[in-house]
């Protein structure tokens, strides 16, 4: 069995990341590997099983992993240098710097929107909207929707035909804005409200309007931003009560 080494005191999820890469860069882990089941790996390394596998999700996002729910965790062919120089990002976003994460997805996604209003072709804008109608039969379930929202910007993402920036997006978006996200970051007010965004942004889209589709995106950022701010002041404010 390959010796992924100790840690003498508890660790956060980035040392384990960091671990397994280095593996990567030095041969003792090649694509294609599959690693220990999960427990095995935890004792093995003497880490915790929570901390093991935020390492794992975080390489995942990378690429760097793929896990296959009901076969095992396996290391792709992607170099890691590549692709980790912002891994400690990954692993530290929490409510108090999502700011940075919304940053960066207001850079990147306003910008990214645009070229996709121009290259959409007419079957890329039948699946957007087939599967827009699918996020809103699952608005009733927060996690799900959540996690559907984040797919649909990934979509528009995709259908501006750049791959590079589509990989930024990738990353950036499902970032999210923090490791407490899912149950808490949507009441059903919230979710109507991105609906409706997600509405005029596709709507701008399928008109093929880039400055439209792009304000359309700065309103439903904006308002994301102003919604979670509110939730966060929030958690605070029953905290110090």
């Amino acid at each position: 069995m390959t010796n992924f080494g100790t840690f003498d005191n508890p660790v956060l999820a980035e040392r384990i990341a960091e671990r397994i890469l280095e593996m990567i860069r030095e041969k003792q882990l090649k694509p294609g590997d599959k690693l220990p089941p999960e427990r095995e790996l935890a004792v093995s390394m003497q880490v915790s099983r929570p901390s093991l596998r935020e390492a794992l999700r975080a390489l995942a996002l990378l690429k760097v992993v793929e896990i296959r729910h009901g076969s095992g965790t396996y290391i792709t062919g992607i170099a890691p240098d590549k692709t980790t120089e912002n891994l400690d990002l990954i692993m530290e976003i929490d409510e108090s710097n999502f700011l940075d994460v919304f940053e960066a997805r207001y850079i990147v996604e306003t910008q990214i929107i645009k070229l996709a209003a121009e290259r959409i072709t007419d079957e890329e804008i039948e699946a957007l909207e087939e599967y827009h109608q699918q996020c809103i039969a699952n608005k009733d379930n927060h996690v799900v929707f959540l996690s559907m929202d984040t797919e649909l910007h990934c979509m528009i993402a995709r259908f501006s035909g750049n791959p590079v920036l589509t990989r930024f997006t990738d990353i950036v978006a499902n970032l999210q804005y923090g490791r407490q996200r899912r149950k808490e970051l949507h009441s059903a007010l919230d979710i109507d409200a991105t609906i409706q965004e997600h509405i005029e942004i596709i709507a701008a889209i399928k008109v093929r309007d880039p400055d439209r589709a792009s304000e359309a995106m700065i309103k439903h950022l904006l308002n994301g931003r102003d919604r979670l701010m509110s939730l966060f002041e929030d958690n605070q404010a029953t905290v110090t009560e």
